[in-house]
């Protein structure tokens, strides 16, 4: 405290004296000003000239580190030695000791020691950090610029925030080194919040807390919350402390719909090391919100796990009980967690992303999530994927990928055209299969490695193509080709690579919805060739036949949005349609629910967090 103290009272002198000197030289240049005028408008014999002005060369600090930049790299009249990893770099005294505290106390300190004055000083860092990192940290010293890596932006941090360190208190601290260090500090955190994912951001977030990176501790915590159920499969996962997991599952704004994913959470985090962790699993186990658990679950998993095995939570678990066989009686299970979801509209010519409003029963812009800048060039057609809860844009330039914390979208691979083609994604990868210019093509782009791979192709020439993902299998359904449209369906084995033609539809159809529900394919509208179609036809898998369903959709409709919500299936808009209806599985009817706004067509669908 006292230190900051110091730093505070060092840079309000710091501003005074800045204040002092620039209204020394405002004065002077007005000063100057009032002579040359009176100069100009008097005559010659009571003519005035100024005695002193004050010249600043603005680019003075800039030129003259970056002359010592060229003079260490020929080891020109450096006197100190930074030695590192078996490695020793040349440097100058007077610029580390002005752009770094650290230096500045250790340089300090050997001049106090040494009884006379070597030509050189040999300084050991004491902590065992890369050479190269070292080198990088010298360079933004002197020259203000920093190379910022992923693979390597941990061990920067470490190696910034040691190097702001200071030891000696009586020794004036160096107010702009201490800056200039901290503003690196800042950027990495910045760099780092840009490219969190779920395999790196329980790491961030513990490295943020050993640090005190404030603002990176807040900006994972928030990720967590975010992707928590994929979160939860990462490695990395069962190795929060216990006031880290505490913090995390304690936060209303956890995104999770059932509680029972909790429970698993923190026994899965208590079973990696069970004698560890038992005194600390109390604290823990307040974070379980009980009576939103189900009797079911209750009975069979957390009574013989956590009050039988463990002898935990019993009154917990019994008073949940109770509190559910009421709810049942009263047709209330509480509230749960933030974990709500909503439909996002992504146009897939311009920027334009609406979300679906179920109380105005409108489609209405979402400002807080616009497409990338390229969305807005011509011919970039782009579709929008989610991949293990993450959201994805695919068009023919790049892969980006959207960060809810930052609201920003980060590059992770090169594009592929996607006009006309049929998408899908699951786990780990996103599928592209026909359209234009390739009409036959399969391609695959793995989101972990940022690589586009070719697969095999399909056995028929397709674009506006319907795609579905059944287990293991990629079902590329109609489409149309220079034939006209298509009935035909074939089905892609992911782990044997091989294609399969299987029963066609029983009406040729393109630009149409799919979906999966219920271990079966439903495909409803489209167009022919004449005109938009109403009919929904559904494929059942172990029987291996289509068959049509009863109902048919309100309004014809083709290039239309369309997504599972809420156990309905929901269709937004379409070529010259503004409806938005879903179907009603029970009842087996198309009821209408709403209108799109102008955002009609060419659109795809996803459900999606609402972003704070």
């Amino acid at each position: 405290e006292s230190s900051i103290l110091q730093v505070q009272r060092s840079c309000e002198v710091k501003n005074k004296q800045i204040a002092v000197s620039k209204s020394r030289f405002e004065h002077s240049l007005t000063l100057n000003n009032e002579m040359s005028l009176r100069q100009i408008n008097s005559p010659p014999s009571q003519a005035v000239v100024a005695n002193e002005i004050i010249f600043q060369w603005e680019t003075h600090s800039h030129k003259a580190f970056r002359i010592f930049q060229e003079m260490r790299a020929k080891e020109e009249l450096c006197d100190v030695y930074i030695c590192c990893d078996g490695r020793r770099f040349p440097a100058h005294r007077v610029v580390l000791a002005a752009t770094c505290p650290f230096f500045r106390e250790k340089l300090a300190a050997e001049h106090d020691e040494s009884e006379c004055e070597e030509s050189f000083v040999e300084l050991e860092i004491p902590w065992n950090f890369d050479n190269l990192l070292m080198l990088n940290a010298l360079d933004f010293l002197y020259e203000g610029k920093l190379v910022l890596q992923l693979d390597h932006i941990k061990e920067l941090l470490q190696l910034l925030h040691y190097l702001k360190l200071f030891v000696h208190s009586h020794i004036p601290l160096p107010i702009h080194g201490l800056l200039q260090i901290e503003e690196a500090v800042i950027a990495c955190e910045r760099f780092a919040i840009d490219h969190l994912r779920n395999q790196n951001c329980v790491g961030y977030h513990k490295l943020a807390e050993t640090l005190g990176l404030e603002q990176l501790k807040l900006k994972t915590m928030e990720y967590m919350e975010w992707n928590f159920l994929q979160i939860v499969n990462e490695d990395d996962f069962v190795k929060l402390s216990a006031h880290q997991i505490t913090s995390l599952l304690g936060s209303n704004s956890l995104k999770v719909r059932k509680e029972e994913k909790v429970y698993e959470a923190v026994w899965k985090w208590y079973k990696h090391d069970p004698e560890k962790r038992n005194k600390e699993l109390d604290t823990v186990l307040k974070t379980i919100r009980f009576r939103q658990i189900t009797t079911k679950f209750l009975q069979t998993r957390i009574l013989p796990e956590l009050v039988k095995g463990e002898g935990k939570c019993r009154k917990d678990v019994e008073d949940a009980l109770a509190a559910r066989k009421l709810s049942q009686e009263n047709n209330d299970s509480g509230k749960p967690r933030n974990s709500r979801k909503i439909v996002y509209l992504f146009s897939m010519k311009t920027n334009r992303v609406d979300t679906f409003d179920e109380e105005q029963r409108a489609c209405v812009p979402c400002l807080k999530l616009t497409s990338f800048s390229d969305a807005s060039k011509e011919d970039n057609y782009h579709c929008a994927f989610l991949v293990q809860g993450e959201l994805y844009i695919v068009s023919r330039r790049t892969v980006n990928r959207f960060n809810p914390v930052t609201k920003k979208w980060t590059w992770v691979g090169d594009g592929r055209a996607v006009r006309e083609s049929g998408v899908c994604s699951d786990r780990n990868n996103i599928y592209v299969f026909g359209g234009k210019p390739d009409d036959m093509s399969a391609h695959k782009f793995d989101v972990c490695h940022g690589v586009w791979s070719s697969l095999p192709e399909m056995n028929r020439r397709r674009r506006c193509t319907g795609v579905a993902i059944l287990g293991r299998k990629i079902y590329v359904i109609g489409g149309l080709n220079d034939d006209g449209p298509l009935n035909s369906m074939e089905s892609f084995h992911i782990r044997s690579q091989k294609w399969k033609l299987l029963p066609g539809l029983l009406e040729p159809r393109f630009s149409m919805g799919v979906v999966t529900w219920a271990g079966s394919i439903f495909v409803f509208g489209g167009r022919s060739d004449r005109q938009s179609l109403g009919s929904m036809e559904v494929y059942h898998p172990k029987e291996d036949k289509w068959v049509f369903a009863p109902a048919q959709l309100n309004d014809n409709r083709s290039e239309f949005g369309h997504v599972v919500y809420e156990n309905k299936i929901y269709c937004f808009g379409g070529r010259g349609v503004t409806s938005i209806e879903y179907y009603d599985y029970l009842n087996e009817q198309w009821r209408i629910v709403g209108r799109v706004s102008d955002n009609t067509y060419s659109v795809n669908c996803l459900v999606y967090p609402p972003l704070n």
